[in-house]
């Protein structure tokens, strides 16, 4: 069996979409446009002067109470009608809810909708963009993804992110205590609106204030350098800063596949981003380079990937010279397959690239599977051969899991470090922008909160489970 979902009368969207409509009818109500309370309201305060408006008794200061006040009577009882409708279907449905819990249910009602491929409108554009303040010393910059890494959608956008501008500043830097390139910095997000009959809900301006997720998180730089560590933004792999070579132009923790040491395969100490050595491939054309680190292994790296997570994979390249070939760096199990579909991938075309002996900065996110192969790497491969005598340098390679700011359903974030610390009062903000086009999925998250657990209906950009359904 399954929830009906649409049939007329009685699937559960349609019965839904008739409650959802007298909450937009609210919400039409508070609203500004002809006809809304505050429109109306100000059209009163219009006709007084400002040597009269002492007549008005007070109603000028009230139109944002009487726009959240509006819809009291009946928000309260179309919530507990809606959430009581999902419960009872899936429940009657399933016989078999372990807890007639209104999350418990929705859970089954998602995976259900998963199942048959059936959802909703996805929102059209959902964004996570940094931009470094002028000012700072600092040059690493943050990577953000705003992909679900887990459970039915996963790899979807985060639907219900609110649209914010997370401020990210750096609090303890090197000069006060710590080591230089792990800065700790605090992101706060933008006030949140947790009353759904604001006339603001979710996140849209006031005057007074931006409306957000409201969470503040503390962050630390991930360091490249550091090794083996499965903390959250910290780096998992090991000498994958490649300061330390042992055996002169072998460096230790890596398993050299193809290519010679002292041949292919060099410590270099003159072209590097960060400390003191880089790792150099020199090509021949033909050769295809291949080194690889092995995770939870003794003698490589002991850091582990943890399922379902969201992790991310950055590494600086340069090259001197232009040259031709492909560097691709990847995560792959045992049998060589790339994690998460291919994802957990970034294949570098390096035709007619010459970066002076500057670094760029590269990066690949995805998402860790449920069931962990019992063998995960990372690989540095040449896919294809890199020309005859030309080198290609590799530096501050990291593999991290990323920190979610922005509430569960927020973006995530890593900040990575630059040629030049970061000091204290640094800032970089991040843009989050979602122009919430699915309404259906926000009515969701208006009447069951559906952000701040983390949740959301499947989404496509041709639905089955039209919005017309709202009327």
């Amino acid at each position: 069996m399954a929830v009906d979902l649409i049939s007329t009368p009685g699937g559960i969207f349609v019965r839904l979409g008739k409650n959802f409509w007298v909450v937009e009818k609210l919400i039409e109500l508070q609203t500004d446009n002809p006809g809304g309370i505050k429109e109306e309201m100000e059209d009163i305060i219009d006709e007084y002067t400002a040597a009269d408006v002492f007549m008005l008794a007070g109603l000028d200061t009230q139109i944002l109470t009487t726009q959240i006040n509006i819809g009291t009577p009946i928000l309260g009882i179309l919530r507990r009608a809606a959430e009581k409708t999902v419960i009872e279907m899936v429940n009657a449905d399933t016989n078999k809810l372990p807890d007639r819990t209104l999350k418990t249910a929705l859970l089954e009602l998602i995976d259900q909708m998963d199942n048959t491929t059936d959802d909703v409108l996805v929102n059209g554009s959902i964004t996570s963009t940094p931009t470094a303040k002028g000012a700072n010393t600092g040059n690493g910059v943050i990577i953000t993804a705003i992909t679900k890494p887990m459970g039915p959608g996963a790899g979807d956008e985060w639907q219900n992110a609110r649209q914010e501008r997370i401020e990210v500043k750096c609090t303890v830097d090197a000069q006060e205590r710590g080591t230089e390139g792990r800065e700790s910095f605090v992101a706060r997000a933008e006030p949140s609106i947790s009353d759904i009959r604001h006339p603001d809900w979710p996140d849209k301006a006031t005057a007074s204030q931006g409306a957000g997720s409201g969470v503040s998180v503390g962050i630390r730089v991930t360091d490249p350098e550091e090794n083996a560590q499965s903390g959250i933004a910290r780096n998992l792999l090991h000498n994958s800063a490649f300061e330390t070579f042992t055996v002169t132009d072998t460096p230790n923790n890596w398993v050299l596949n193809t290519g010679t040491a002292a041949t292919d395969i060099f410590e270099e100490g003159t072209v590097v981003y960060r400390g003191s050595k880089s790792l150099e491939l020199l090509g021949d054309g033909s050769l295809q380079h291949d080194l690889s680190q092995t995770l939870n292994t003794s003698g490589q790296t002991t850091g582990k990937i943890k399922p379902e997570r969201k992790y991310l994979c950055f590494f600086r390249m340069s090259t001197v010279a232009a040259v031709s070939g492909t560097i691709r760096i990847s995560v792959k199990d045992g049998s060589d397959s790339i994690l998460d579909s291919g994802d957990a991938a970034l294949a570098t075309d390096l035709t007619g690239v010459s970066t002076g002996g500057t670094f760029d900065l590269l990066s690949f996110s995805f998402n860790s599977p449920l069931d962990q192969p019992s063998t995960v790497k990372l690989v540095i491969e040449a896919t294809t051969a890199v020309s005859n005598g030309h080198r290609v340098y590799i530096d501050d390679l990291c593999l991290c899991e990323m920190v979610q700011v922005g509430g569960s359903s927020g973006t995530y974030m890593i900040i990575t470090p630059g040629s030049t610390a970061f000091i204290r009062d640094d800032i970089i903000h991040v843009a989050i922008v979602n122009d919430h086009v699915g309404t259906m999925q926000q009515h969701f998250d208006r009447m069951f909160g559906m952000a701040a657990m983390g949740i959301q209906l499947p989404v496509d950009g041709t639905p089955t489970i039209l919005e017309n359904l709202i009327v």
